[in-house]
């Protein structure tokens, strides 16, 4: 039997249905307040997010325990935006593990049998443009940001979550398989159904969802504009201001000079061109959808989970 140590990683939240209620109270009480204004944060986030999603996949509370509470909270003054988005996510929890309990395969194989074919990349280029982006060193600093902050920390909010995923599957064309794993195993919050359903929908691989394709450097500016996040994981990049942070290939000589700075040195190229690889795969996951095996598919999909309104086929 292997002896593991008993002290506690500061950096990833305390475990235990204690640790579970306080931080249960501690966002009802007061960090809950300004949960719709920051959840896309990916700073903000780590304090006025709930912080419950670890404790509700290692069972420390209950979905019902966690629903109870916020309808007691419901009527609390300026608290209505961030109950009404909270009580949405609670509801999406319940309805990705639904479906992936009633098509577990998806851990394997997209839920959209249409996409089986999708172009990819292979081989050894597939090999690099993985490795980069599992170690936080694309040259796209709010992938690379976000990766090491989740390394350290187990935690992400969901927008970066989904940035991560959409950078890998549309921007450097991996299949989506190559990533699923990864991200299971450095997320404290694991839980299959929702990793899995929510990974091929942000690898566009369903058919019928929204097709999203995040501009990493349009994040940050937008979700990180002062560049703290970015400064904070990425230390190579502390002396360059935002918004240029966010685009460090785009400096001047002069500005390298300025900031004692050089690309490829102190930090990697970017991998990819953002410009040319979102118009690529904007191109491609449009036309793809139109295809028609993934119209069959698609109807084969909403029919299995989707209720169907009153008057067009429900009971």
């Amino acid at each position: 039997m292997t002896d593991y140590p008993a002290t506690r990683d500061p950096s990833f939240q305390q475990g235990g249905e204690q640790a579970a209620w306080q931080t249960l109270q501690s966002f009802f009480q007061l960090r809950g307040k300004r949960y719709f204004g920051s959840i896309s944060s990916p700073e903000l986030s780590q304090t006025h997010c709930s912080r419950l999603s670890a404790y509700l996949a290692w069972g420390n509370l209950s979905l019902r325990q966690v629903y109870q509470t916020l309808l007691e909270h419901w009527q609390t003054p300026g608290w209505k935006r961030s109950f009404v988005a909270f009580s949405a996510r609670l509801h999406w929890h319940c309805h990705f593990i639904q479906k992936f309990e009633s098509q577990s395969d998806m851990q394997f194989y997209p839920v959209n049998s249409g996409y089986d074919r999708l172009p990819r990349v292979t081989g050894e280029l597939a090999e690099k443009r993985l490795l980069a982006w599992q170690q936080g060193q694309t040259g796209i600093p709010m992938v690379d940001a976000c990766m090491r902050s989740l390394q350290h920390t187990g935690y992400l909010n969901f927008r970066m979550r989904a940035m991560l995923v959409s950078f890998l599957c549309h921007h450097l064309e991996v299949d989506w398989r190559y990533g699923v794993q990864h991200l299971a195993r450095l997320f404290l919050d694991f839980e299959p159904g929702i990793h899995f359903a929510q990974f091929q929908m942000q690898a566009g691989v369903t058919g019928i969802n929204t097709i999203r394709i995040y501009s990493p450097a349009k994040q940050g500016e937008d979700k990180d504009p002062d560049g703290s996040f970015v400064k904070k994981w990425l230390p190579e990049l502390a002396h360059i201001p935002a918004p240029l942070v966010h685009t460090p290939w785009l400096l001047s000589s002069m500005e390298c000079l300025m900031y004692n700075f050089e690309l490829g040195v102190d930090y990697p190229q970017p991998i990819v061109d953002l410009k040319h690889s979102y118009a690529q795969a904007q191109e491609l996951l449009w036309s793809w959808r139109e295809r028609p095996e993934v119209k069959r598919e698609n109807y084969r999909l909403l029919k299995r989970h989707v209720r169907l309104a009153a008057g067009k086929g429900g009971n």
